[in-house]
C-alpha cells in the first residue's frame, strides 16, 4: 500500500470486511481469500461551475436554486475532502468508487440549496455569504463523516443573481449615493447660511 492510501481487505470466506483499513506499507494478502481495493486518502476537490474548462464535469454544472424571496441564483462551489484513512471500510459497501457521483455531487448541491433557500437574495448578495458557506461546510461534515469521508473545506466560488435583480441593487446603491450626496451638500449650504 504506497503513501497517501489505504487499502480495504475484503474476506471472501466470511463474507465481510477487515476493519481496520490497512495502513501504508507491506502487507501479506491471501489470494483468492481476501480481496484488497486501493483507495487515496490524499485531499480531493469536487467542482461545480458554469464554466465549461472549469469543474468535475462538462458544461455549465452550476447548483441552481432559489432564495427565501423568490430570486434565482446559480452558484459555483467546491467541495475539499479526503477519504478517512480510518473508516475507508465503512464507504467501500456503501459507494466503492462511485462516492463522487454516487454521495458528493448530490449531497452537496441539495446541502446548497436548502441554505440558499433559507437565504434572501440581499442577505446573498451581502453578508449572508460567508455564513452559509460556514453553514454549509458544518452540515456537510457530519453528512460525510457518517460516510467515511472527510470535509476540510467548501468555498462558494461565484454567485450569479438574474440581469434583473443585479440591475435592481445597482440601481439601489446609486440612489443611496445620491442621497447622501445630497446631505452632505445640504449640510455644506447649512454651514455657510450659518457662517453668513
Amino acid at each position: 500500500v504506497q503513501p497517501g492510501e489505504v487499502a480495504v481487505i475484503f474476506n471472501t470466506l466470511a463474507g465481510d470486511l477487515e476493519e481496520p483499513p490497512l495502513q501504508s506499507g507491506t502487507h501479506i494478502v491471501m489470494p483468492i481469500l481476501q480481496e484488497a481495493t486501493i483507495y487515496s486518502v490524499r485531499q480531493q476537490e469536487y467542482t461545480m461551475s458554469g464554466r465549461s474548462n472549469e469543474g468535475a464535469q462538462q458544461g455549465n454544472d452550476s447548483i441552481a436554486a432559489r432564495t427565501s424571496d423568490g430570486q434565482d441564483v446559480l452558484l459555483d462551489v467546491t467541495v475539499i475532502f479526503n477519504v478517512s484513512p480510518t473508516k475507508a471500510h465503512v464507504l467501500h459497501p456503501r459507494w466503492g468508487n462511485n462516492y463522487l457521483n454516487g454521495f458528493v455531487r448530490p449531497n452537496v448541491r441539495s446541502v446548497v440549496r436548502d441554505m440558499v433557500a433559507e437565504t434572501t437574495a440581499e442577505e446573498l448578495y451581502s453578508t449572508g455569504r460567508q455564513e452559509m458557506q460556514e453553514t454549509a461546510e458544518a452540515t456537510l461534515e457530519s453528512l460525510f463523516d457518517a460516510e467515511g469521508l472527510e470535509i476540510t473545506g467548501f468555498l462558494i466560488r461565484q454567485i450569479d443573481f438574474s440581469t434583473e435583480f443585479s440591475a435592481a441593487i445597482e440601481e439601489k446603491q446609486t440612489e443611496e449615493q445620491r442621497r447622501q450626496r445630497a446631505e452632505t451638500e445640504a449640510a455644506r449650504l447649512l454651514i455657510e447660511a450659518q457662517g453668513r
